[in-house]
């Protein structure tokens, strides 16, 4: 009898051991998940689609193709030189104003919105083509949940991190991308305090940048806003982890004006 019940408390207690084991091991597996993050994009190299695309329309100068995670913008980048009327080309395409051998320290993708421009913007609408659904990232749960823009040129793929989503007026940024290191820092510092999201994104002067840029009527029919987003081109090595997003205060604005509030005399 006193066998049997000492082969029961063995039998509890390495059963409560090896579950003691098993819950420390998944402890340790979520604070790894924690630390490390979650691998969040996987990119899909499109220099065969450029190949391919520049064969189909020789008439364009094709320079490179973009993909923005959670959308349907999947295409290619159309260099805007003084033989390419943009405006006449009927296909779907985003363009860039400024071409290189190699990659600039700001890459600068001009898109077209035609319908997307309501002050209740439409979330990834299947119909949307070109730049439409880059609105959809003027919400808070689409933002933190896609945080990568992938930029494919001269054979290789670029991953970039989102870390600013703002309203500008267009005539501050429609330029050249390449800046000095000087220029780099002061627009950095700018994008990051016009940004209605704060990202946790490591950023300085030294960091290569994708800034995408696409019209808006969010604040009404005559003004001059634009809406853009800003991204930080990450290391070869460096994996896609979601990055805590929060939302700053300026947003406060932005939700009152999807509520139907009024626009103020800057706005107007």
């Amino acid at each position: 009898m006193k066998k049997k019940k000492n082969k029961g408390k063995m039998a509890i207690i390495i059963i409560t051991t090896l579950l003691t084991i098993a819950l420390i091991v998944l402890f340790l597996c979520l604070i790894s998940k924690l630390l490390s993050g979650t691998k969040e994009y996987e990119i899909e190299s499109r220099s065969e689609k450029i190949t391919a695309y520049q064969k189909q329309k020789p008439e364009y100068d094709v320079d490179g193709w973009l993909r923005v995670q959670g959308t349907n913008i999947d295409y290619p980048v159309i260099f805007d030189n003084a033989t390419t009327n943009i405006n006449d080309i009927v296909d779907d395409f985003v363009w860039e104003r400024e071409k290189s051998e190699e990659l600039l320290n700001r890459t600068v993708i001009l898109g077209h919105n035609i319908r997307n421009v309501s002050r209740n913007p439409i979330i990834t609408d299947s119909t949307h083509t070109r730049f439409e659904q880059l609105m959809s990232f003027i919400y808070y749960d689409f933002a933190k949940e896609n945080q990568y823009i992938q930029y494919t040129k001269n054979g290789k793929d670029y991953l970039y991190q989102i870390f600013s989503i703002s309203f500008v007026q267009d005539d501050e940024l429609i330029q050249t991308g390449y800046l000095s290191e000087t220029e780099m820092q002061e627009y950095i510092e700018q994008s990051l305090k016009d940004s209605y999201f704060k990202y946790d994104v490591d950023i300085d002067k030294n960091d290569k940048i994708i800034t995408l840029i696409t019209c808006t009527r969010f604040f009404g029919s005559t003004t001059s806003y634009r809406f853009k987003i800003d991204g930080k081109l990450l290391a070869d090595d460096e994996q896609a982890r979601l990055s805590k997003v929060t939302i700053k205060d300026n947003y406060q604005e932005i939700e009152n004006i999807m509520k139907g509030g009024e626009l103020n005399e800057k706005q107007a």
